[in-house]
């Protein structure tokens, strides 16, 4: 699910863009040693949200409203919050978010960049706001009625695509991409005895075309030398249309760009495997 943030004001450069053109958050600011939270159950500290294994995972130590500080102290812009494998969503935790900071006042006033919002399932979520250098990013929760838990939070600034998925062939929707691997086991007589699931995600491909070349140098070229290298990615392919559409994705394929000889513009597909729950 994205979430556009209160008031936000895009760059020039991003104003200029086509409508839903995809985001992509792989910047992440987050690290061990700068996130804390009001609570933590002691087999489940709040660093394991800096861990991008999603099957690790923050919980807080009560049902009660808790708020998760990210000490950024950068001077670089920031203008998103991605959150995944969180329970938000389930009908027995119903936690409503809110991303936001205090200021420097006495006593500090916080200020709303984006939410707060109740979602309405656990997909990721992301939290686009106007970018701003931030010192400390709060994650605000509401109390529920099961303890707060999250698996990986990502902050730092979106990479906003120069260009939509291409229309001249068909195209994978992430969300509904999905994998199993199964079990389906027989008797001797043929009758079916139900199945085992192994694993389940969600699988799809991208292709962009007519990129320009300092454009992807500049922009796109980092994002795949550091999901080659094992960075996972937030991403949101219609933000405008489908919102509530997003994933957490990591490469299966290492990109390949190719360059037109005539126009010399950047064409380039990605393959990948995510999680959309």
């Amino acid at each position: 699910m994205l979430v556009f943030g209160t008031n936000l004001v895009l760059s020039a450069e991003e104003d200029a863009l086509p409508a839903n053109t995809p985001l992509i958050g792989w910047q992440n600011l987050v690290t061990f040693s700068n996130v804390s939270s009001d609570t933590a159950d002691a087999d489940y500290p709040i660093t394991n949200i800096a861990n991008p294994a999603t099957n690790i995972e923050w919980r807080a130590a009560d049902t009660t409203a808790q708020e998760i500080f990210l000490a950024l102290n950068t001077v670089e812009d920031v203008d998103y919050v991605g959150i995944a494998r969180h329970n938000f969503g389930s009908p027995d935790a119903a936690i409503a978010v809110e991303i936001g900071y205090y200021d420097n006042s006495s006593p500090p006033v916080f200020t709303t960049l984006a939410g707060p919002v109740m979602p309405g399932d656990n997909r990721p979520l992301m939290f686009w706001f106007t970018p701003q250098a931030i010192d400390t990013l709060v994650i605000k929760l509401a109390s529920g009625s099961a303890a707060a838990r999250i698996g990986v939070v990502y902050a730092g600034k979106l990479l906003v695509m120069e260009r939509g998925v291409g229309v001249d062939a068909d195209f994978g929707v992430p969300t509904y991409g999905r994998k199993t691997s199964h079990i389906s086991p027989s008797s001797a007589a043929g009758d079916y005895l139900g199945r085992v699931v192994l694993g389940q995600w969600v699988e799809w491909a991208a292709s962009f075309s007519h990129l320009t070349p300092a454009w992807y140098r500049t922009y796109f070229d980092p994002f795949v030398a550091a999901a080659a290298d094992d960075t996972p990615f937030f991403y949101a392919w219609s933000p405008d249309n489908y919102p509530y559409e997003t994933t957490f994705n990591w490469l299966v394929e290492d990109p390949q760009p190719m360059t037109s000889p005539v126009t010399g513009r950047v064409a380039v597909s990605i393959q990948c495997r995510g999680i959309n729950t």
